[in-house]
């Protein structure tokens, strides 16, 4: 079982779709088995917060703080197109896995 963190109030609510939205994520992550942490076996968390105003997600371990790249939402410039809070949550995910 994972833990979800997220930061940046209101505003970050209101980028991921409001509360109900939220909630879901916290129970898709709650959900996951992600494996522990590589380095010191602590528990998986998933963070979302915001940067430069747009959303990103990212698996850090919850005891040595070794953690993912943050993976951005919005506007994918290399791909040319827009990228969802689920998608960022999927390669983040696919990152932590293969601890890159």
């Amino acid at each position: 079982m994972s833990t979800l963190l997220h930061s940046g109030g209101q505003e970050l609510l209101n980028s991921l779709g409001g509360p109900g939205y939220l909630m879901d994520m916290e129970r898709r992550v709650e959900a996951l088995a992600l494996p522990s942490c590589p380095f010191c076996g602590g528990p998986a968390e998933v963070c979302v917060g915001m940067m430069c105003l747009t959303p990103r997600v990212m698996i850090r371990c919850g005891s040595c703080k070794s953690a993912t790249c943050p993976q951005p939402t919005g506007y994918d410039v290399l791909h040319k197109r827009n990228t969802t809070v689920n998608e960022a949550l999927t390669a983040a995910i696919s990152r932590w896995n293969r601890r890159q």
